[in-house]
């Protein structure tokens, strides 16, 4: 496993106990959905755990683990800007100073899917070139 593949373990590894932290300090208005929230981000947070140790000590398993979790961070993060806009349309007057401050709000939600989605391409190729690497049948040659 390459020292790059090996760094985004460490990150996940930072990045999870902090989704679960993130998640723990929010303030939502309903404890319902606050604690749907936290029951989330915690599962996220112990599967990223597991994944980062397993990716560290060279398992296959944890690439395919952190892959996962690095597309639905960056569908969520993604996801979440791209509703702020709707729900503002929906819900309030619209201006232009209202439509330049969603504009803004939108782009530092979406930019933090950015790093989501170069953890998800980045773990992918590694386990493409992993796939390549396994034993092949009598008599095949590699190509």
């Amino acid at each position: 496993m390459t020292k790059q593949v090996r760094s985004l373990g460490w990150v996940w590894l930072v990045l999870s106990p902090l989704l679960f932290l993130m998640a723990a300090i929010s303030s939502v208005k309903s404890d319902l959905t606050y604690n749907i929230q936290l029951v989330c981000f915690g599962l996220v947070a112990i599967v990223g755990l597991i994944g980062s140790v397993a990716l560290l000590f060279g398992h296959s398993f944890g690439l395919r683990i952190l892959r996962r979790l690095s597309w639905f961070g960056f569908i969520y993060f993604t996801g979440a800007a791209l509703l702020v806009p709707v729900f503002h349309v929906l819900n309030a007057e619209v201006t232009l100073a209202s439509l330049g401050f969603v504009a803004l709000i939108t782009a530092l939600i979406g930019v933090f899917g950015i790093p989501f989605l170069s953890m998800a391409r980045r773990l992918g190729n590694a386990q493409q070139g992993a796939a390549g690497d396994g034993p092949r049948p009598a008599g095949s040659a590699r190509t």
